[in-house]
């Protein structure tokens, strides 16, 4: 979805323009490039946050592509895992930035990545007793 629409100056614009007509928060999706880092975190927050600027966005295109995108953008499950996975990937960074830094010790990075691991973990358990329970 983010690329159809930053593949296109165009759709772009035309996205921001509809995002300024909505009142949104933000006014663009963000790009995630190799070259230039910008965290996969950040982009699939973005998108969430922009969910039903999207969904306009594609009701506006004619493109089979589009309805794929329609399709997926009102599929509560599909909508659940997004969620989900933004929120793994906020996460990931604030692990991710409390690693960095000069003063950040060996037992300090050791206590947050044991941290995070034992987090993991936690999520493991609730979600195969959460697949336990609705199956």
């Amino acid at each position: 979805m983010v690329n159809t629409i930053k593949s296109s100056a165009l759709n772009t614009q035309l996205f921001s323009l509809l995002c300024q007509e909505l009142g949104s928060n933000h006014e663009v999706l963000l790009f995630h490039t190799e070259v230039r880092w910008l965290s996969w975190g950040n982009v699939v927050t973005r998108m969430e946050s922009l969910k039903e600027e999207l969904t306009e966005f594609f009701k506006c295109d004619i493109k089979t592509k589009s309805l794929g995108f329609i399709q997926k953008l009102s599929d509560s499950q599909w909508l659940q895992k997004l969620a989900y996975l933004t929120d793994i990937f906020l996460q990931l960074n604030s692990l991710n930035l409390s690693l960095q830094g000069c003063f950040t010790t060996v037992i300090d990075f050791m206590d947050r990545l044991r941290s995070f691991t034992m987090k993991l973990e936690l999520w493991e358990r609730k979600v195969q007793r959460w697949k336990s329970e609705h199956v």
